[in-house]
C-alpha cells in the first residue's frame, strides 16, 4: 500500500501542489487503530518530501476493502464542508483514488498543535495557574466557535428524533452487554427513565456530521484550526455529546497532568467536578456549556445530559469494535454511578417524579370514572340483551321439543320400514334357494334366449365359460377365438359403427365429433381396447435390454 500511494502522488502532480514530478518522497504509517473490529481499522501514513521535517500530505484508508463505500462518503461530506464553510475547520482534500481495489483518501497536512499539548507545555513551563485559566477559557472558547460554526448548517428536527436515537443507544448497550448483574441492569433502566425527560429542555439540530471532539485531535495553529477526526458518516440530534465530551477529556487531561490535586484517579476527579468541588474550573466548564444552549445550571438537566454522554459514547465504541464494549463498560461505570447516585440531584429528581406522578394519578382518576360510566351504560344494554335472548332460547327450546316429537315418530316409520325390507328380503333368499328355482334355471335361460337381445344374453355365458376354463386352456383357444371374432365382424359390418379413415385405421376430429361427441347422451364415455399382443407372445424388449445391460 505504501509504495501505491506514493505512485499515485508522483502520477498526479498538479493534484498535490507540485509543479513537475516529485524527485522522491516517503511515507510512513503513523497509526492503524487496533483498537477497532477487523477490517474497520482506519490507516494514516503521513507522506513526506526529500530532506522535509515535516510531513506535506496525509493519505488514510481502512484495512479492508468492504468499507470503500464509508471512505469514499466521509471524503465527499469533508469536501463539502471544506468548500461550504466560511471558516475551515477540517482538513483540506485532494484526491479520492481507488488503489488496486483499496480506496484512499488523500489530504492536506495542517501543521499545527494539538491542545493537549498546549496544555502540557503550558503545566511544565508555567505553575501560574491564572495563565492556565486563561488558556483554558482561550481553549473552551475554540471549541465552542467550531460548535457553532456546524450549527449554522444544521437541518431542523424534533424531540421524537432525538428520543429514537437516545432508544438506540440505550437498546445497544442492553443487548451488549450480556454480563449484566441485576444492579447494573436496574441502573441502566433508571439512567433511560431520566432521559426521556431530556429533549423537551434542549434545543434540537440534526447535523450533517458529529465531531469526534477530544483535546488531542483538535490541532491549532496561530491563524487557525482544524479537527482531524469526525464521525462524517454520522448524521444525528446528539451534537451535544460533543462539548461534555470535550469537558470529560479535557478534565481527563488535568487530572493527568497533576493540575486538580487530587488522586490520580480520574473517578474521583470527575466526581468532585460534578459536586461543583473544582472550584472555578466548574465554574468554567458549566459556563461553556450554557453558551452553546445547555442547562448545565440545571441540576437535574445537568445530570441528564451527563447520562446521555455515557450512553452515546459506549454506542460509539459498540459501532467500531464490540469487543471492548464490555471494557468500556467497566471504564465508565464509576461516573455513571456518580451522576445516577448523587444526592441533591436525586433529590430534586424524585420530587420531579412526584409532581409528575400526582399528575399521572389525576389523569387516570378522571380517566376510571369515565370508564365506569361507560360499563355502566354497556351493563345495561347487556342485561337488556340477556333478557331477550333468553325469550329467544325459550322458543327455540319450544321448536326443538316439537322437532323431537316429529322425530319420534319418523324414527318408528324407518323401523317398520327396515323390518318390512328385511322380512322381504328374506323372501327372496328363500325362493334363490330353493330346489325349484335351482331346477327351473335352464328354462329361464332359454327363455331370455327367446326374447329380443339373446345375443347379449349368449355373449355373456360364453364370457363366462371361457374366463372359468384353465389359464393354459385359455391360452390355447385364444387364436382360434380371435379369427372368430374377425370373421364375425368381417360378416356383419353393421356392428362397426364408425367408419375407417382414409389415411389410417385412427379417427379425425371431424370423424370423431359426428360419431361419437354427437352420440355421447347414450353412453357414459367409457372406450374399451382390445388387446393386440397376447401374454403368451415372447418378446424382447426394454426389461430384456436393461437386464442385458446390466
Amino acid at each position: 500500500m505504501r509504495n501505491r500511494i506514493l505512485q499515485h502522488i508522483c502520477n498526479n502532480p498538479e493534484i498535490f501542489g507540485e509543479t513537475g514530478l516529485p524527485t522522491s518522497l516517503d511515507a510512513i504509517l503513523l497509526s492503524r487503530q487496533s483498537f477497532r473490529r477487523s477490517g474497520r481499522q482506519r490507516l494514516t501514513w503521513l507522506i513526506f518530501r526529500a530532506g522535509q521535517p515535516r510531513p506535506s500530505w496525509v493519505a488514510r484508508h481502512y484495512a479492508n476493502p468492504r468499507w470503500n463505500d464509508l471512505l469514499e462518503q466521509e471524503y465527499a461530506i469533508c469536501a463539502k464542508l471544506h468548500a461550504k464553510l466560511p471558516v475551515s475547520i477540517v482538513p483540506e482534500p485532494l484526491s479520492f483514488a481507488l488503489l488496486e481495489g483499496q480506496a484512499v483518501a488523500f489530504e492536506r497536512w495542517f501543521d499545527g498543535r494539538t491542545l493537549s499539548a498546549e496544555l502540557a507545555r503550558q503545566v511544565s513551563a508555567d505553575t501560574d495557574s491564572q495563565a492556565l485559566y486563561q488558556l483554558i477559557e482561550k481553549h473552551l472558547a475554540i471549541v465552542r466557535d467550531l460548535i457553532l460554526t456546524l450549527h449554522a448548517e444544521a437541518q431542523p428536527a424534533n424531540a421524537d428524533d432525538l428520543k429514537r436515537e437516545l432508544l438506540g443507544c440505550f437498546q445497544t448497550l442492553r443487548s451488549g452487554l450480556v454480563s449484566l448483574d441485576p444492579d447494573e441492569v436496574m441502573l441502566l433502566d433508571a439512567a433511560l427513565s431520566r432521559l426521556l425527560h431530556l429533549p423537551p429542555a434542549l434545543p434540537i439540530r440534526k447535523r450533517l456530521v458529529n465531531l469526534d471532539l477530544v483535546p488531542f485531535n483538535i490541532l491549532r495553529s496561530p491563524s487557525s484550526v482544524r479537527v482531524i477526526d469526525w464521525e462524517y458518516h454520522e448524521v444525528g440530534t446528539l451534537w451535544f455529546h460533543e462539548p461534555l465530551k470535550f469537558v470529560y477529556w479535557y478534565l481527563f487531561d488535568l487530572s493527568r497532568l497533576g493540575v486538580l490535586g487530587v488522586s490520580p484517579k480520574f473517578d474521583v476527579a470527575f466526581k468532585q467536578y460534578f459536586a461543583g468541588e473544582n472550584g472555578s474550573l466548574a465554574i468554567l466548564f458549566n459556563r461553556f456549556l450554557c453558551s452553546l444552549d445547555l442547562p448545565a445550571d440545571d441540576p437535574v438537566l445537568l445530570q441528564r445530559l451527563w447520562l446521555a454522554f455515557f450512553l452515546r459514547e459506549i454506542d460509539l465504541i459498540a459501532s467500531v469494535s464490540s469487543s471492548l464494549l464490555s471494557h468500556h463498560w467497566i471504564t465508565l461505570r464509576p461516573q455513571l454511578d456518580v451522576v445516577l447516585q448523587a444526592d441533591g440531584l436525586r433529590r430534586a429528581y424524585l420530587i420531579n417524579e412526584l409532581q409528575q406522578r400526582e399528575e399521572q394519578i389525576k389523569t387516570l382518576v378522571t380517566e376510571r370514572e369515565q370508564t365506569i360510566q361507560q360499563l355502566s351504560t354497556q351493563l345495561a344494554e347487556r342485561e337488556q340483551n340477556i333478557a331477550e335472548q333468553k325469550r329467544e332460547i325459550e322458543e327455540l327450546h319450544s321448536k326443538v321439543s316439537e322437532r323431537d316429537r316429529a322425530l319420534e315418530i319418523y324414527n318408528e316409520r324407518l323401523t317398520a320400514l327396515a323390518r318390512d325390507l328385511e322380512e322381504s328380503q328374506e323372501k327372496i333368499r328363500a325362493i334363490w334357494s330353493s330346489n325349484s328355482w335351482k331346477v327351473t334355471r335352464p328354462f329361464r335361460f332359454i327363455s331370455r334366449l327367446m326374447r329380443p337381445g339373446r345375443k347379449r344374453v349368449l355373449y355373456e355365458a360364453l364370457k363366462r365359460a371361457y374366463w372359468s376354463l384353465p389359464e393354459r386352456t385359455r391360452i390355447a383357444l385364444s387364436p382360434a377365438l380371435r379369427k372368430a371374432v374377425e370373421i364375425v365382424r368381417r360378416d356383419h359390418p353393421k356392428n362397426n359403427t364408425l367408419p375407417p379413415s382414409a389415411s389410417s385405421n385412427d379417427l379425425d376430429w371431424l370423424a370423431f365429433q359426428k360419431h361419437v361427441l354427437a352420440k355421447r347422451s347414450s353412453y357414459k364415455g367409457l372406450f374399451i381396447l382390445e388387446h393386440t399382443i397376447d401374454w403368451n407372445v415372447p418378446l424382447f424388449q426394454r426389461p430384456q435390454h436393461m437386464a442385458t445391460a446390466l
